[in-house]
Order: structure tokens, then sequence, then C-alpha cells
């Protein structure tokens, strides 16, 4: 149970970094804010969910946040 908690704080750390990192880089592209796609953040929960929790962790630290 607590596992599963933390993996799903894993999870919306990563998906608000990958939003985040998204709008930079359209930014930084076209010199223009521009809106992550729809649904854009529940999908990569999704692909984050299949993961196991080691495997989160880890890719938490390649990121390089916290």
């Amino acid at each position: 149970m607590i596992q599963d908690t933390k993996k799903q704080t894993i999870i919306n750390k990563l998906t608000l970094l990958d939003t985040s990192n998204y709008r930079i880089r359209k930014h930084h592209l076209t010199g223009k804010y521009k809106q992550e796609p729809r649904r854009y953040r529940t999908h990569l929960a999704e692909v984050y969910d299949k993961l196991e929790y080691d495997d989160l962790v880890r890719l938490w630290e390649l990121k390089g946040d916290e």
C-alpha cells in the first residue's frame, strides 16, 4: 500500500516534469508558448504505471530531479 502511494507520487512528479519539458522545448523551437496535447499527462501516467516501482525510481534519478 505504501509503495503504491510512493509509486503514484513518482508518476505524478514524472508527468509534471515531462509536461514542463514539453512546453519548454516547444517554446524554444517555435518562440511561442504551446500547450501540450490534450490528456498528455494522463497518457504518460498510463505508460509509467506499467513500470515497476524500482524502474520509476531509476527513471526519476536519470532525469536528474531531486
